[in-house]
């Protein structure tokens, strides 16, 4: 991911939600580091739920299925509907977790990562009661 769309919270973000879903979720991290068209429509055409922060990256969201749950970290400095529209208009779950951003070239900081996996906790609970399979994806 470039800078300017980074999260210094990303490796703790990542090792919480292992630590806290890992029994019950298939996680995986998305780069976009050589990666196929392909590649990127397999792997957002499987998740069930993404976190991500703001950027261009997020247009793969066109190939979630119906339904996906999106978590989008949001930075104060650069507040854009974009993509909440998107998910939207394509019949994803959107939800928006904001960061603190001093300047729209500074990485995002969040205050509480165990905020975002207390929500992915919330949406897998929600999936398995109406049935959904249990598989939590994360892509940056």
């Amino acid at each position: 991911p470039r800078k300017t769309r980074s999260f210094n919270e990303h490796n703790e973000l990542v090792t919480e939600l292992h630590n806290h879903l890992g029994s019950v979720a298939s996680i995986r991290v998305w780069t976009y580091r050589p990666k196929t068209f392909m590649q990127s429509i397999q792997f957002f055409a499987t998740a069930s739920v993404v976190i991500a922060p703001h950027g261009a990256g997020m247009v793969h969201l066109l190939h979630c299925p119906k339904g996906t749950h999106v978590i989008e970290i949001l930075g104060s400095s650069y507040l854009e509907p974009y993509f909440i529209s998107l998910a939207n208009i394509i019949g994803l779950n959107h939800s928006t977790v904001f960061a603190y951003q001093p300047t729209r070239t500074s990485p995002l900081f969040f205050p509480n990562v165990m905020r975002i996996v207390g929500a992915v906790q919330e949406l897998l609970a929600q999936r398995s009661a109406t049935g959904h399979p249990q598989d939590g994806h994360r892509g940056t």
